[in-house]
């Protein structure tokens, strides 16, 4: 066995087991409840991009899933912390490729005359 094999053998046992870790998130999100879960997700979430008060993107994915575990449980609907992060981690990539980025202004270009060109004697 060399070494591409070693390296082969290792990747296929580290992609099944993400597979199987995240298997249960990804079934999670993909029912009716989930789509719930990731919509007010989103909610909690940019309520709390908007406060001034929170500094670090920790600390704001913190309280956007205790938010969001508080709003569910007020709907009767439970969710583990583990599940909350997942899902305003999953709000916050939803909201980072549905923002879009506008491009700078092109730079303007006066239109004034500077005064005669100095190759034809007439003003531009």
């Amino acid at each position: 066995m060399n070494v591409f094999d070693e390296i082969e053998a290792d990747l296929k046992l580290i992609f099944t087991n993400v597979g199987t870790f995240l298997k249960p998130f990804i079934s999670q999100f993909m029912t009716s409840a989930g789509a719930l879960v990731l919509t007010t997700a989103e909610t909690e979430l940019s309520a709390v991009l908007a406060d001034p008060t929170i500094l670090t993107d920790t600390a704001k994915r913190d309280a956007a899933a205790a938010s969001l575990v508080k709003t569910l449980a007020s709907k009767g609907i439970a969710l583990t912390e583990s599940a909350a992060l997942a899902a305003v981690v999953a709000a916050e990539a939803k909201i980072k490729t549905s923002t879009p980025t506008t491009p700078a202004a092109p730079a303007q270009v006066s239109n004034v005359s500077s005064g005669p060109s100095a190759s034809t004697g007439v003003a531009e």
